[in-house]
């Protein structure tokens, strides 16, 4: 993943990311992130989103997020 890609550290913005985001997310680990869920993400994180996608989680974000044991609803 490129440095100018890069999205602040889950911990930031998972918490209280919006649930249609996180559904998104959870469904797709693995995938560039859509504009409007990388936007969701820096307006969480209190960020600008870096101009040029593609927009990943990182591999710390993944692993964050798979061992978060809210339900989603």
């Amino acid at each position: 993943m490129s440095n100018q890609n890069a999205l602040p550290p889950a911990e930031q913005w998972w918490p209280n990311l919006d649930v249609d985001a996180k559904h998104w997310i959870l469904a797709n680990l693995d995938e560039d992130l859509p504009s409007d869920v990388a936007q969701a993400i820096a307006d969480e994180a209190g960020v600008q989103l870096p101009e040029a996608g593609p927009w990943r989680l990182s591999d710390d974000d993944v692993q964050f997020i798979e061992t978060q044991g809210e339900a989603v609803d």
